[in-house]
Formats: structure tokens, sequence, C-alpha cells
């Protein structure tokens, strides 16, 4: 009990001693104010580098977190944009693609109409696999009313003849392939013979007498004396010119005017009803 009381008294006592020197730095600091700013000088000297390093980390947390965001949504704009391009891109292609088969099929139109043709488009759906033929296969067959002998041409001049027929296709020999054969002549001087294909993708023209002016460049169009080739149609150009000297007719190679390895729509003719020039 003693004890309690003992120390109960000394922190009565401290306290007291703490009030009356609170009460006098008060007092004093009210008689000298350049006590005050120092105290304020020394916490604040005390308390700034603490300060700057919570200030900097904070600027450096925000400025991460605002890079952050900005990434992420230049991220998202840009894949946006690419996914735009994209289908722009794609657009583009089919827009493309319907010009070019579009342009395809007026072609064929118009030289249905030119030559006063009778017949129906058809689309090229694959080549002769065989490298010693030179042949096509379109998507028409006898159900279409496709049937074989049946001239095939382009919007570009003469393609082949139809050699089989499917219920759904038909294959068609080009005039590039050895075993074809066209009544042709000169478009100008009228020069006559036979274009046969050589297999390498352009066709000779035989039977041409040594005494026909023929020269590089010249026209050949069918001469459609043969029954199966409408008249007036474009073959080719000649390319070369040649002659032996124990030959009585003119070597010629002749460059066909439609680009065989290129074509995609074709015009099957069933029947003609006029002539070409």
């Amino acid at each position: 009990m003693v004890a309690a009381s003992s120390i109960s008294g000394r922190l009565v006592g401290v306290s007291a001693l703490f009030f009356f020197f609170s009460l006098f730095l008060t007092a004093y600091s009210a008689r000298n104010p350049e006590l005050g700013g120092l105290g304020y000088r020394m916490v604040d000297e005390l308390v700034r580098p603490f300060q700057t390093l919570h200030q900097g980390a904070f600027s450096s947390l925000s400025n991460l977190w605002t890079d952050y965001v900005s990434l992420r949504q230049v991220r998202q704009q840009n894949k946006l944009l690419l996914e735009r391009a994209q289908a722009l891109e794609s657009r583009n292609s089919a827009l493309l693609e319907y010009e070019f088969e579009n342009k395809s099929l007026r072609d064929l139109l118009a030289m249905k109409e030119s030559r006063q043709l009778e017949g129906q488009v058809a689309t090229v759906i694959g080549y002769d696999p065989s490298s010693w033929q030179r042949a096509i296969v379109v998507d028409k067959g006898s159900a279409d009313g496709v049937t074989v002998g049946m001239a095939v041409v382009s919007g570009s001049g003469l393609v082949g003849q139809v050699t089989n027929v499917g219920r759904g296709s038909s294959r068609v020999l080009l005039i590039t392939d050895p075993l074809s054969g066209v009544d042709a002549l000169i478009q100008g001087n009228r020069a006559r013979g036979i274009i046969e294909g050589n297999g390498y993708g352009a066709c000779a023209w035989k039977f041409v007498l040594r005494e026909e002016d023929v020269k590089i460049g010249d026209r050949v169009i069918s001469s459609g004396l043969d029954g199966v080739y409408p008249r007036g149609l474009l073959i080719g150009v000649v390319t070369e010119v040649s002659s032996r000297p124990d030959s009585m007719f003119h070597d010629l190679v002749v460059r066909p005017g439609v680009d065989m390895e290129k074509i995609e729509s074709v015009y099957l003719v069933s029947s003609q009803h006029g002539e070409g020039l």
C-alpha cells in the first residue's frame, strides 16, 4: 500500500513538473516568437526527407499507373486499327475480284453479241493434269446441254473444242495442243493454213505457201471452213517466219491471243447465226 502511494505521488510530481515547464515554454515563446519558428524549422528539417521520399514514391507510382493505362489504350487502339485495316483489305480484295470477273463476263458477252453466237458461259475448274496434253475442265456438262465438238472461245479469241462431256463438267482441248487443228487465215491478205498446237503454249501454222506474204505481227483468225469454229475469231499473232529451201511452205509460229494459263471463264458455242470479218 505504501509502495502504491509512493508511485502515485511521483506521477503527480512529474505531471506537475511538465505542466509548469509547458507554461514556461508557452510564456517564453510568447515573448520570443523566433523560438517557435526555430522549432518549426527543426521539425520541418527532420520531416522533409520523409515528405520528399513519400512525394517521390507517390509521383512515381502515379506516373507508372498513368503510363500503364496509356499503354493499354494504345494497344487497344492498335488492335482496333489492325482489325479495321484487315477488314478493309479483305473488302478491297473482294471488290477487285468482282471487278475482274465482271470485266471478263462483259468481254464474253460483247464477243457473243458481235459474233451473234448462241451458247453459255462456263467457269474453268481445272487443268488437265497430264504433261502431254493441253486441256481445261469447265463446270458445264450434258445436264447443261453441252455436247462434244462445241467450240470454246473467250473475250480475247479462240480457246479450243469440247472433247469429253460428263453430266456436270466437260473437257476442252486447247488450240495449243498438238492434236488440235483450226483452219485459219491472215486477216490482211487472206493467206490460209492449218493451226496446230506445238504443246508449249504456242501454235504452229502449217501449209502456208511460201509465195504468201507473211510477216511478224500479222493477225491470224479462224476461217470458219472447218465447220467447228466460228469465222473471224482471233487465233493469235505471227511471231516467227522462216522457210526451208526444200519446202514449199513457210515455217510459222503463232502466239495465241488468249493466255491459256490464265483462263477463268469461257463461252461454249452451241450455234452461230452470223459471220465474222
